[in-house]
């Protein structure tokens, strides 16, 4: 029936003797032109909806890729704050100070972001969830029990259960190689830099202001 209808103004054209040929040529490419756009149309709609399709996958994606960061980056400070001895009624602030410093770096580590400052003092980036406690425990001292307060704390070291073998108060190189064989050596020298040392140091960096 729309065959027929399209037809209509050429037959009209023809009966009357106007059909010469620029009018069959305008007639050709009128038809050709409603002809492409009956098949253009449509694909576009389908275009289109594919594209809102695309964009409401990505935002899922997105959407759980956070969701695993965040995941991820509660899970090593969990075990990190636990092996420092950080009060179980505590955790829940560690963790939300963690979500603001941390990060998951591109080989899957947690470490701090760059620019992180609590109460002044920069803290480096890169650290581990265990080198980001000590760094901020003196700013923190309440996460722990009294008895591990900073009294317990050495330079650079941690509370109790948590010191920094790099460290001038806790410098060992048996704990040195111990943690290097179990964290790997990216973790080591996250750990070492916290202390002001690396990793094949033979002697403990001095204390800032030591002569």
């Amino acid at each position: 029936m729309r065959a027929k209808l399209d037809r209509i103004p050429e037959l009209e054209a023809a009966a009357a003797g106007k059909l010469d040929d620029d009018k069959i040529a305008e007639l050709a490419n009128k038809r050709v032109e409603a002809a492409v756009s009956g098949k253009v149309a449509p694909l576009n709609r389908q275009v289109a909806t594919l594209t809102k399709e695309r964009d409401t996958l990505l935002e899922q994606v997105a959407a759980y890729q956070a969701a695993d960061r965040t995941r991820t980056i509660e899970k090593a400070t969990t075990t990190a704050a636990r092996a420092s001895k950080v009060l179980t009624e505590a955790e829940e602030d560690v963790l939300l100070l963690a979500s603001l410093h941390l990060e998951v770096a591109e080989d899957g580590a947690v470490v701090t972001k760059e620019g992180v400052k609590v109460g002044g003092k920069a803290i480096p980036a890169g650290l581990d969830p265990a080198a980001w406690l000590q760094e901020i425990a003196d700013t923190r001292s309440h996460w722990w029990p009294a008895s591990e307060g900073a009294g317990a704390r050495g330079s650079k070291g941690g509370p109790k259960g948590g010191e920094n073998p790099w460290s001038s108060d806790h410098w060992n190189l048996t704990k040195q190689g111990e943690y290097v064989r179990q964290h790997g050596r990216a973790a080591a020298d996250r750990m070492a830099k916290a202390a002001g040392s690396h990793v094949g140091a033979t002697r403990p960096a001095k204390p800032a202001g030591a002569k």
